[in-house]
C-alpha cells in the first residue's frame, strides 16, 4: 500500500516547458493529467495524506492537494446471498499509508462478515489523513427453501414424499441420500422416490432441496428397517423341502 512520487526540479518558467511528475501505487488511477502542479502542490498532497500540519501554513496561495489521480474507494464481495448465509465484504480505497475504514454496520476492519435477512446497503468510509471517501454496496438476499419430507416404511421399502417449500421461485432440484452407501440406488434426484434396503437397521435419510435462485436447504430423518426383502424363489424352495416335495 505504498506510494512513490517521482518529480524533477521546477523549470525556469519558460512558456511551454513542462516538468513531468509520476505517481506510482495501487491507489493511483492510471492516466495522464494535464493540470498544472508544482512542488507546493505535491507537498500539500503528502501533508494531507498523512494528516500533518501544513509547512509554512497557507501563505503561498493557492496551494491545493492533488486529488483527481486516486482510485475511488470500492467494496468487493458477493452481491447476492442466500437467506441465512453470510458473505464477506472488503473495502478498498483511500490514497495511501494507514487508511482506516468505518462501516455503516459499526465495524472498523478492512473486511467484514455480514448475514443480512433482507436487501441491505452497506457503506464504508475510507479515511487517509485529511482525505475522506466513501463507497456503497447493496447485498440482495435470495429466499432459501425449507426442505421437508415425510416417510412411510413397508417392510424393507421406504417411500419418501417431498413437501419442501420456498417463498419465491420454485424448487428445481431434489438430492436424496438414503444412508445406504453399499446400495447402487443410495442416491436419487426424483422428487418423491422409493428405496429398498437389504439389511435391517437404523438409517439416516437426507434431502437437499435447491430453489431456482440456487439457494439450498438440507434436512435429515432417521428410519428403522426391521424387515428385509424376501427372495421368493428361496421361499418356494424352503416350502418344498419342508414338505419333502
Amino acid at each position: 500500500n505504498s506510494l512513490l512520487i517521482v518529480t524533477w526540479d521546477e523549470d525556469d518558467n519558460v512558456h511551454g516547458n513542462q516538468i513531468a511528475t509520476i505517481f506510482v501505487g495501487p491507489m493511483v488511477k492510471k492516466g495522464q493529467y494535464s493540470e498544472t502542479i508544482n512542488h507546493y502542490y505535491i507537498l500539500r498532497t503528502i501533508e494531507d495524506i498523512y494528516g500533518i500540519c501544513h509547512v509554512g501554513g497557507d501563505t503561498i496561495s493557492p496551494v491545493v492537494p492533488i486529488t483527481d489521480c486516486w482510485l475511488k474507494p470500492s467494496i468487493t464481495g458477493n452481491s447476492t446471498v442466500c437467506n441465512g448465509n453470510s458473505t464477506t465484504l472488503t473495502g478498498f480505497g483511500g490514497t495511501c499509508c494507514g487508511t482506516t475504514y468505518a462501516w455503516s454496520s459499526g465495524q472498523t476492519t478492512t473486511s467484514i462478515s455480514v448475514s443480512p435477512t433482507a436487501n441491505t446497503t452497506y457503506t464504508v468510509t475510507a479515511t487517509t489523513g485529511n482525505y475522506i471517501t466513501t463507497a456503497t454496496a447493496t447485498i440482495t438476499v435470495s429466499a432459501s427453501p425449507v426442505a421437508t419430507f415425510s416417510t412411510s416404511v413397508n417392510g424393507s421399502i421406504i417411500t419418501c414424499t417431498d413437501a419442501s417449500t420456498v417463498s419465491s421461485g420454485n424448487i428445481m432440484q431434489w438430492s436424496w441420500n438414503f444412508g445406504d452407501p453399499n446400495s447402487s440406488t443410495n442416491l436419487s434426484s426424483l422428487q418423491s422416490p422409493t428405496h429398498t434396503y437389504t439389511a435391517t437397521g437404523t438409517y439416516t435419510v437426507c434431502l437437499t432441496a435447491t430453489a431456482s435462485d440456487g439457494c439450498a436447504n438440507t434436512i435429515c430423518h432417521t428410519v428403522s428397517i426391521t424387515a428385509t426383502a424376501v427372495n421368493e424363489f428361496d421361499t418356494y424352495q424352503a416350502l418344498l423341502r419342508k414338505h419333502n416335495l
